[in-house]
């Protein structure tokens, strides 16, 4: 008998980003990655730089009231999660940062604290398109074979 799995819309979302980082190992390096995939790059490192598993002191202190974001330990974590910890993210991870209901404050004081000024759009249109993702309900989520 088959194995019967359920995926959840995080469980899609972290096999998006798997892909990419697969895709964008064996690539050509000569071929530049596309909107879709810097869109998707970007929300995989913002979920581990606010995630527990790869973020801690960022998670604490956005969980605690969000005072010191732009401290070197933020800016540390921030650096390891767009480096490397972004291609470690799991359905967990996701799920968790879907759950802290980060304010747009303290969203927006990370973003001035840690992210380059040239970046800060790209990462503001990819937080607002996380943000939708999590709201929407597992039912709107079909996967092109219906």
């Amino acid at each position: 008998m088959p194995i019967k799995y359920t995926l959840t819309k995080n469980d899609m979302l972290a096999e998006k980003i798997h892909n990419y980082v697969l895709k964008s190992g064996n690539s050509d390096p000569d071929r530049s990655p596309d909107a879709d995939d810097d869109c998707l790059k970007i929300k995989a490192t913002i979920i581990a730089a606010f995630a527990s598993s790869l973020s801690w002191q960022t998670f604490r202190t956005i969980n605690n009231g969000a005072s010191m974001l732009g401290s070197p330990e933020i800016k540390n974590e921030y650096a390891l999660a767009k480096s490397s910890r972004w291609k470690q993210i799991r359905s967990a991870d996701i799920q968790e940062v879907a759950s802290m209901n980060i304010s747009e404050r303290a969203f927006y004081t990370w973003l001035l604290s840690n992210v380059e000024k040239e970046e800060r759009e790209l990462y503001k249109k990819a937080w607002g398109s996380l943000l939708q993702e999590f709201e929407q309900e597992c039912d709107d989520i079909s996967d092109g074979n219906q």
